[in-house]
């Protein structure tokens, strides 16, 4: 199975915090055995621009983790963005990444990140923080990579 991490570019260290969780990302997408390619692309904090980028990636890859845009910001669009995609709403994925999270850190519940599907293409928005990235992806994993499985046999 073939993963693109697709960060959004904001502030110039917030794109420093990004390239970090990144690539803690891709370091554990690359110790699952069925994921065989990891990618890593960017795009500006812009709702058409991302939603474009998602929905192009999107047709290349079976599992599409947008890093970033997900808080209260004035520039936090990732969720507008990919609920502009979906062809179906994912939401168990992104409730139990903020259920689980939140047992560590409360302000996890203010988090606004979705999962979806698109062309049977899993798409999860993480946070744009290293460690939650790393939280998120912990208590997620099996069930990110069990659906990505199941829809790669619907293409």
């Amino acid at each position: 199975m073939k993963a693109i991490i697709l960060q959004t570019l904001d502030t110039q260290r917030d794109n420093i915090k990004s390239q970090k969780a990144s690539k803690k990302l891709e370091l554990l997408l690359l110790n699952e055995k069925i994921i065989d390619e990891v990618k890593t692309e960017s795009c500006i904090l812009e709702i058409n621009e991302l939603s474009d980028s998602i929905k192009k990636l999107s047709l290349t890859t079976d599992l599409l983790i947008t890093i970033g845009g997900t808080g209260l910001g004035l520039d936090d669009c990732t969720p507008e963005a990919s609920k502009k995609v979906f062809e179906k709403d994912c939401p168990g994925i992104a409730e139990l990444m903020r259920s689980e999270t939140a047992k560590l850190n409360k302000k996890a519940w203010i988090s606004r990140y979705v999962s979806g599907i698109y062309q049977n293409t899993l798409i999860v928005n993480f946070p744009g923080k290293e460690s939650a990235v790393a939280e998120c992806y912990e208590c997620a994993s099996d069930i990110i990579l069990h659906t990505t499985k199941m829809l790669c046999k619907l293409k």
